[in-house]
């Protein structure tokens, strides 16, 4: 018990001094971003015996994007939105300010929420599933996907070239069907090969498809979390101590995720160049999108978020389905429109400041309902829930960085695919009385 005031010290006195070194001018500003990194900072130190969640990583994204990006962008005059806006001090001093009261209301709801979920006692699905059936559907998903690059198996591992020198005449269904379903199935089945304990010759067999079909460098930085994530968790027990996943996410965000750049647009050279200068280039655009959203007073009343909900349907069907909120920014200033849009920031977009605290509401409420599931169901090894907590845990940062049209639409698939997967590999039920 006496280490978690020695962890408050060490953690808050770490944040003091990186927020002074940044060199911010602005007192009222440093106070704001001082605030906003000792509160997400002292967060990821709550919840001891969970070492991974969704409110761990929620707080990890606002202290890398929305502070420490946000301040680096501040000082050195950088914009890393393609828009080309002018942002003044009193913008990040309105923005710090907004973020102030997202983690406040965030952490706070967070925390009742969690203490207001009902104990009750239930009988707990467990499946047991054929691990003959996941070698089977993985089997014939890679011979699928092998087939597709047939003409070019190079694509299979390097992402970048398969974006700048690929044409593709397929609908766009179908390449969404591939790459969404498909391609996922391989993960699925090595993912659940995995939780289930599959032999361990199967579960190689099924790792070197899943190796196959989902190549880390043949991936964006969203999916090799949204894939390689969970499998990190389930294979690296280290991970499930407290505070070493958080630790090691820092520095998958910082300088793994840097080093994948080199396979978005590859050219046969690797650069590796660690710096925190990363913090000024787009990957790091989502607060400042955010800002000229708020200067812009962007607000659709809900039609983006309709958008979302019914992503699903085809633009064929309905021609004037809304585009991503971070495209709809881009376009009104006639700037490159590949660009993101956080979660909060989709709640601005959507209903102005009420829409944000909805969002906030919305977020800590689910996020609390999700981390409890999933903690409380520990003593099911197998629960059937646990594969869809695990994707949704490596597609957190995706989703909140956004825009949330296309995080929705690939979680969902990928979701999606656990389901089928495991639709098609169970062998039979068995009803499990344990405490909830």
């Amino acid at each position: 018990m006496y280490m978690r005031p020695v962890l408050f010290f060490i953690v808050s006195a770490s944040i003091l001094l990186l927020i002074s070194l940044m060199g911010i001018e602005d007192e009222l500003l440093f106070a704001l971003s001082l605030f906003n990194a000792e509160i997400a900072a002292l967060s990821l130190l709550m919840f001891k015996d969970e070492p991974f969640s969704i409110h761990k990583l929620v707080n990890i994204f606002v202290l890398l994007f929305f502070v420490f990006a946000n301040i680096a962008q501040h000082v050195s005059n950088s914009i890393a939105s393609s828009i080309s806006m002018e942002l003044t001090t009193g913008d990040y001093r309105r923005f710090q300010l907004v973020t102030l009261v997202i983690l406040i209301l965030y952490n706070f709801l967070y925390y009742v929420f969690r203490s207001k979920v009902p104990l009750n006692n239930k009988h707990h699905l467990r499946r047991e599933i054929s691990p003959n059936n996941l070698v089977v559907i993985s089997t014939i998903s890679i011979m699928i996907i092998l087939w597709h690059f047939r003409e070019e198996p190079i694509f299979l591992f390097f992402r970048g070239l398969e974006d700048t020198t690929r044409s593709s005449e397929e609908s766009l269904a179908v390449s969404l069907l591939f790459d969404k379903v498909i391609r996922v199935f391989p993960f699925a089945c090595y993912l659940l090969s995995i939780i289930y304990k599959v032999s361990f010759y199967k579960r190689v067999y099924l790792f070197i498809l899943f190796l196959i079909a989902l190549f880390p460098t043949s991936l964006s930085r969203n999916a090799v979390a949204m894939f390689w994530l969970p499998v990190m968790v389930l294979s690296f027990p280290f991970l499930r101590k407290p505070y070493y996943f958080v630790f090691s996410f820092f520095l998958i965000i910082l300088f793994v995720f840097p080093f994948f750049d080199n396979f978005r647009y590859f050219n046969g050279t690797i650069n590796i160049d660690f710096s925190l200068d990363y913090l000024n280039s787009p990957n790091y655009d989502t607060s400042q999108n955010f800002m000229i959203a708020m200067k812009d007073e962007l607000v659709t009343n809900g039609r983006q978020l309709l958008g979302v909900l019914l992503f699903w349907v085809p633009r064929t069907i309905w021609p004037t389905k809304p585009v991503g909120s971070g495209s709809l920014l881009a376009d009104q200033h006639f700037a490159f429109n590949n660009i993101s849009m956080p979660f909060f920031g989709e709640g601005y977009v959507n209903f102005g400041f009420i829409g944000v605290l909805l969002f906030v509401i919305i977020l800590a409420f689910f996020s609390s309902r999700i981390d409890f599931r999933y903690w409380s169901s520990q003593l099911v090894i197998n629960d059937a829930f646990v594969p869809y907590y695990l994707v949704i845990i490596g597609s957190v940062i995706f989703i909140m960085r956004g825009d949330l049209l296309s995080s929705s639409a690939y979680t969902v698939g990928v979701l999606f695919s656990i389901f089928v997967v495991l639709l098609f590999s169970q062998k039979r039920r068995k009803r499990e009385f344990t405490d909830t």
